[in-house]
Parts: structure tokens; C-alpha cells; sequence
């Protein structure tokens, strides 16, 4: 029988049941699930001492009563029934206006509810594995933001659905757990690759020059890189087009969280984008239009496919192979706008102050909601000299 939703507290068991249930099953599994590894099935009503224990797959321990992972019921490759995803589809148009915020939810919800009924049959420890393992119980833990906003989706489906008549109140409590256990986390900081702070050399210089090649596609990635530093996204760069460009020199778009942002590129970019265009329009054999992309897809023996906007895949390959070519370690696109940042704030004058300061880079460069995020993200992490003189001294 699957276990209930809801677990109500014994005259001999502690009050906070969701508590302890995470607790134990936290322990064992925050290093990674390891064969022989146990936790306490959080829906049995029994007593402490008659409590089934359940083993991941790859245990050869046995057990006298042996409980299967809470993710059994996920395939990878079944889809909603019906009933669950007429629901979904309702919750999603309800709530979430944003196109991609709302695919994205729908995707982790996808996730979370594959091969079950209805979403009465999510259980705890299935939101608990999910949110912090993903399918398999046996994965590497996932990083604290992403089991937040896993647990985020979860409680508000959940809040959502209370309001709809469908009790899932015995998730709320789980949810919250999880996000009270796992503290967001900034600068990439469980990053498989560490994050990249180029200097103005390193950036300008080595990467920039990595990209001069006599061909077209060098000038596309030389133009990725450029704007990267002036504190562009990933989304940003696959969706900058010419209809962004203003009379004045300036460039204007609707950035994330629907703000405006505004870049004025230098002369070199300027020069670069002027020749671009001129290829660009010979290429596409007719005048460029107002949707068509900056940046365009190219086949790897360097032909450009004018007008056809390059995706997220392309800009991590672009950065991969010219971070080699350039001698330098793993860079991702987003190592281009920490790069900016930290260029900015060692920008001194003569006397050894900044000629930047963190509201500067804030409002100008990387256009975050408020200068704690910037500070937390991009110049924190970059400032290690201190620690390292500390760590002289007392070495």
C-alpha cells in the first residue's frame, strides 16, 4: 500500500515527524547514496521499533522487510495521464505569464509526477529524493539553488492545489524543511568548473585574440565574447537582434525580470559590428531586418547560417573551444559578466581608489535587482587576498 501523505504524531514518537524523518534520511544520503545505506519510511504508522527500513537498489544487504525507493514509480520515459496533466496545464496558465518560466515549471513538475495517478499519491519522501537526488536515489546530491527551487515548484503546485480541493497540506512542511536545510548559495559555488574572473589581459587580450582568424566565424565569437563583457546573459546574447539598435549609438532591450536595459558598446565593437553587417547582409542577399539575430549558427567547417539565431549549445561551444585555443581554464558564458565585474572594480586610480564603485557596476554592467546579489555573486568570491595574507601568517 503506498504510504499516506500525512503522518500523524504517536503518544511515543516525537511531535515533529517530517523533522526527524529528513533528518535520518539526510544523513545517509548527503554524501551520496552508498550501497547499504538505509532511511526510515516516513509514511508507516507503526511504532519507532517496528518502522521499516528501505534499501536503495544497488544494496546486497538484505532486510527482513525491504521498502522500494521512493522514486520507483518514475520512468523516464512515461508521460502524465490525462487527468494529471489537465491539471498541470490549468495550474501553469494560471499562474505563470512568463513563457519560459512556465515551461520550466512544467518540466519539474513533469518530473516530480511521472507514473503516478493523481498527485495525491506524491508522498515526502518522494518530494525529499526527487528534490535532492532527482531520479535516481543513487545520483550525485544536487546543489543547494536547485533543490530550492525544486522544493519552491513543489509547495506552491501544492498551495495551489489546496485551493483547488485537493489536499497536499502534508507536503507543505517537507517543502519548507528542505528549503530551511539547503541556504541559496552564489557565484557558482557547487559549480562542477569553477568560476572564472579574467583579467583585462587575459579577456581582451588572450580570449579576444584566440578569436582573430581571418574567418567569419572568428568575427561571430569575437562579437559573443565583446558583448559578454559588456554583461549580457546567455538569453540576452541568443536574443539580441538589430531592431536593438537606437540612433544614438545606444543599445535597448527588455532584459530578465521585464527591465530595461541599455549598452553602449565601444568603438572596437562598434567597428566590428559595422563590418559584421556588411557580411551579414551580402550573406543573407537581401537588407538585414529588424528580428534577425546578432549572433547566427555556423557549421564547423566556419560557414555562417545567416539569420538563423545561434542557442545556448552554441555559445558553451563557442567559449569552450576559444578558452582552449586562448590557453586558459573551462570558461562558461557567464564567466564573460563576472569577468566585467571584477575588471571593473580593480580599476583604480592613482591613489588606489575605485573608480567603480559596487552601485556603478550594479546599475551599469550587470543590472541585478539590488547590489547585495552583485556583491554576494561576482565581487565576494573574487576577494581572496585577505584570506590568503591570513593564511601566511598563520601558516
Amino acid at each position: 500500500m503506498r504510504p499516506s501523505n500525512t503522518a500523524p504524531a504517536r503518544a511515543d514518537e516525537p511531535a515533529d515527524f517530517y523533522r526527524i524523518f529528513y533528518r535520518n534520511f539526510y544523513r545517509t544520503s548527503r554524501n551520496g547514496v552508498e550501497p547499504g545505506n538505509t532511511v526510515w519510511h516516513a509514511g508507516s504508522r507503526k511504532p519507532r521499533s517496528e518502522r521499516v527500513l528501505w534499501t536503495n537498489k544497488y544494496s546486497t544487504a538484505s532486510r527482513e522487510s525491504e521498502f522500494k525507493s521512493p522514486l520507483a514509480h518514475t520512468d523516464a520515459n512515461a508521460s502524465l495521464n490525462s487527468v494529471t496533466a489537465e491539471l498541470v496545464a490549468r495550474y501553469l496558465a494560471g499562474t505563470y505569464p512568463n513563457a519560459g518560466t512556465r515551461e520550466t515549471t512544467r518540466t519539474r513538475l513533469e518530473g516530480a509526477l511521472r507514473g503516478l495517478d493523481s498527485p495525491n499519491d506524491l508522498t515526502p519522501e518522494m518530494v525529499i529524493m526527487w528534490c535532492t537526488h532527482g531520479v535516481r536515489s543513487s545520483s550525485r546530491p544536487l546543489a543547494n539553488n536547485t533543490v530550492r527551487s525544486r522544493a519552491s515548484v513543489i509547495r506552491q503546485f501544492a498551495i495551489w492545489c489546496i485551493d483547488q480541493g485537493i489536499d497536499l497540506s502534508g507536503l507543505l512542511p517537507v517543502c519548507e524543511q528542505l528549503r530551511r536545510s539547503h541556504p541559496r548559495l552564489y557565484g557558482a559555488a557547487q559549480a562542477i568548473h569553477p568560476p572564472q574572473w579574467l583579467s583585462h589581459d587575459q579577456a581582451l587580450g588572450q580570449l579576444v585574440g584566440a578569436c582573430r582568424d581571418g574567418a567569419w566565424m572568428g568575427s561571430r565569437d569575437q562579437l559573443m565574447i565583446r558583448w559578454g563583457l559588456l554583461g549580457l546573459r546567455n538569453s540576452e546574447l541568443c536574443g539580441l537582434t538589430w531592431g536593438h539598435a537606437r540612433s544614438d549609438g545606444t543599445w535597448h532591450w527588455i532584459g530578465k525580470g521585464k527591465r530595461t536595459r541599455t549598452v553602449t558598446p565601444g568603438t572596437r565593437l562598434v567597428s566590428l559590428m559595422e563590418r559584421w553587417r556588411r557580411a551579414y547582409e551580402a550573406g543573407l542577399g537581401r537588407p538585414i531586418a529588424a528580428e534577425d539575430p546578432i549572433l547566427c549558427k555556423a557549421w564547423a567547417d566556419g560557414r555562417i547560417l545567416w539569420g538563423r539565431p545561434v542557442g545556448d549549445e552554441g555559445l558553451r561551444r563557442i567559449m569552450r573551444t576559444r578558452a582552449e585555443a586562448a590557453g586558459l581554464p573551462h570558461l562558461v558564458v557567464h564567466d564573460t559578466r563576472r569577468s566585467a565585474a571584477g575588471i571593473m572594480h580593480h580599476d583604480l586610480t592613482g591613489d588606489g581608489g575605485h573608480r567603480y564603485d559596487l552601485v556603478d557596476i550594479q546599475r551599469v554592467l550587470v543590472d541585478h535587482a539590488n547590489p547585495t546579489v552583485t556583491e554576494r555573486s561576482y565581487l565576494a568570491p573574487m576577494s581572496s587576498g585577505l584570506k590568503a595574507r591570513a593564511g601566511a601568517l598563520l601558516d
